[in-house]
Parts: C-alpha cells; structure tokens; sequence
C-alpha cells in the first residue's frame, strides 16, 4: 500500500516539475528574444568628420553600448552613395571607399564600408551628408 501511495507522489512531483520547467523555459525564451530585440538594437548612428585626419564612424545600441571605427584620412579613397537592390525595394546606402594597405605602394586593395545601415536615411538626408563629406574630405 505505502509503495502505490510514493509511485502517486512520484509521478504527481514529475508532472509538477514538467510543467514548471516548461514555464521557467517559456520565460528563458521570451526573455532572450526580447533583449536581443530591444537592447541590441542599433538606434543612433553618427559620423564624426576631423579634416586631414580621418572619419570616426560611431553606432550606439538601445542600452548605450556604442561601437567606434576610425578610419584615418589616406585610406579613404572616396565617399559614394550606393544603390542597393532587394527583392522589394530599392535601398540607398552612403559609403566609403577604402584602400588598405601602404599609401606608396602601386596597387591597393580597394573595400567598400557602408554607412548608416541600421537606420536607413532617406536620400535627401543621405545626399546633404554626401556633399558635406566631400567638401570637408576634398575627395
């Protein structure tokens, strides 16, 4: 008698633990994506232009985590808008043009860095920010 009363506590304490494990996982689950979809979105993106030095590129997330690139004055070979072709849309993105290696050397690897891809400007924003590149850079 004692052993069919612990085998019913047994496997009610079970179907108690599944089912709160089930919940605790629901939760885990939800509580990940919805970080990964608020805090680490990107928000703000900005471009600080020094002249005769370079472009610091910077991205800051909902939670204020920024990133920062720089890129120094000789290795920015030129700034273009560029058009990008989805299957829905036509997309414009700023760019630079980006040439690694020595400055002397004959034959640079050229890279395109597009800017502004988390926020998309529309073009009227992105062309003023293209004229004033160009005037500052002289490229």
């Amino acid at each position: 008698m004692s052993v069919i009363y612990c085998l019913l506590f047994f496997q009610s304490l079970q179907e108690l633990l599944s089912l709160t494990s089930l919940v605790v996982w629901t939760f885990v689950v939800v509580a990940i994506v919805l970080l990964k979809l608020y805090c680490c979105d990107i928000h703000k993106e900005s471009v600080l232009i020094v002249k005769d030095l370079g472009i610091q590129y910077t991205k800051s997330c909902v939670l204020g985590l920024q990133t920062s690139q720089f890129i120094e004055h000789h290795k920015i070979v030129d700034v273009l808008i560029n058009e990008v072709i989805t299957m829905h849309q036509v997309v414009c993105y700023l760019t630079l043009l980006i040439s690694e290696g020595k400055q002397n050397q004959p034959r640079r690897k050229h890279e395109l860095l597009p800017l502004f891809m988390a926020t998309v400007p529309n073009l009227v924003t992105i062309k003023s920010i293209y004229h004033g590149m160009q005037k500052i850079l002289g490229t």
